[in-house]
């Protein structure tokens, strides 16, 4: 079946279109465009078209024809977690999802769409594991209604992480931590033999690293941006001020990967061998080589594009581009 896979960000919207061959992917297309402001912040319907209009633009740019879509939540916006039951049959575990999902949902249960996905199955122990997603009912209409004002049907509507993980991971993948570090927010999982075994959101991502290098220089927030994008954890550049701010602002986000880390490693026996950064902010200078040595863990910039055929001619240039291209990719890749 042919579809998209759409990432409506807060800067930029990319596209992907992936075949589905014989167990092998062949990307197709791949592009992306700004996002008009403010977008999806808002709540006025003219805003909403502004960014319809940039998706259509996109996709004839692209020469896309189809219109179905599968679609990314933002991770900040919703509430995930990997939940163990006793083992049930299938329509049972959805009778219980209401209730389990109750205890750590943070708005009312009956304002909420819930979908869930089996983790892992213990004969043994009589225990699943599932990955249970709440989403506020707004918020799928909002990307429902976006995406008809842009001709599109929606296919799915799933989370960042869980696309992250099928662009970057597979079965016989080692045990590997996922971390998204966004703009909003840095979302991470820890991803066992290519399953998702935990999640996590911390809201220290690029704009609060962007935030703290204005305050602290009393420069615009645009400059700010730019020196955080040139410099990042570099020492050499202006006294190592840049470094000295946002530096432990970066360690409070190992911090709660390291406790993350653990937490698998003491319930599942097992170490994590692998850690890959993607997002916007996961290629700033020095962030995935002090990461490295704060968890002792190969820390790789992701590259969606390794588990893709693709003609290299055509895509070169996206190449280097790799972190802000999973979501996108990962969300094409889909089984449908």
């Amino acid at each position: 079946m042919d579809f998209i896979g759409l990432d409506i960000g807060s800067s930029l919207i990319k596209v992907a279109q992936v075949a589905h061959r014989g167990g092998k992917f062949n990307l197709l297309a791949l592009g992306k465009v700004d996002a008009p402001r403010p977008g999806l912040a808002s709540e006025a319907s003219k805003d909403h078209i502004a960014v319809a209009e940039a998706i259509k633009k996109l996709l004839a740019d692209l020469g896309i024809k189809t219109r179905d879509a599968v679609v990314a939540l933002p991770e900040s916006k919703i509430t995930s977690r990997v939940v163990k039951m006793p083992l049930m049959t299938d329509e049972e575990l959805v009778s219980s999802l209401e209730y389990e999902a109750d205890a750590f949902v943070p708005f009312p249960i009956a304002d909420a769409v819930l979908r869930h996905q089996l983790v892992k199955r213990d004969e043994k122990n009589k225990v699943c594991e599932v990955l249970l997603v709440a989403a506020p009912k707004r918020l799928v209409s909002k990307y429902t209604d976006l995406l008809k004002l842009a001709g599109l049907q929606p296919l799915a509507l799933e989370t960042e992480i869980l696309s992250l993980n099928r662009a970057l991971t597979t079965a016989e993948s080692p045990n590997t931590m996922i971390v998204d570090f966004g703009f909003h927010s840095c979302n991470f999982a820890i991803s066992c033999h290519g399953d998702i075994f935990l999640t996590q959101s911390f809201p220290i991502a690029g704009e609060v690293l962007t935030k703290a290098l204005a305050a602290e220089l009393k420069i615009d927030p645009s400059q700010a941006e730019e020196y955080k994008k040139a410099y990042g954890l570099t020492e050499e550049v202006l006294e190592g001020k840049i470094k000295k701010i946002l530096a432990p602002l970066v360690q409070s986000v190992t911090g709660e990967m390291k406790k993350a880390i653990q937490y698998f490693e003491q319930e599942e026996k097992e170490t994590v061998k692998l850690n890959i950064l993607a997002g916007g902010s996961a290629s700033l200078p020095n962030v995935a080589s002090d990461i490295t040595t704060a968890l002792g863990i190969e820390t790789q910039i992701a590259n969606p594009f390794a588990l893709l055929e693709f003609d290299r001619k055509i895509f070169s240039e996206f190449l280097d581009d790799g972190p802000i291209y999973s979501v996108v990719i990962g969300l094409a890749k889909r089984e449908t």
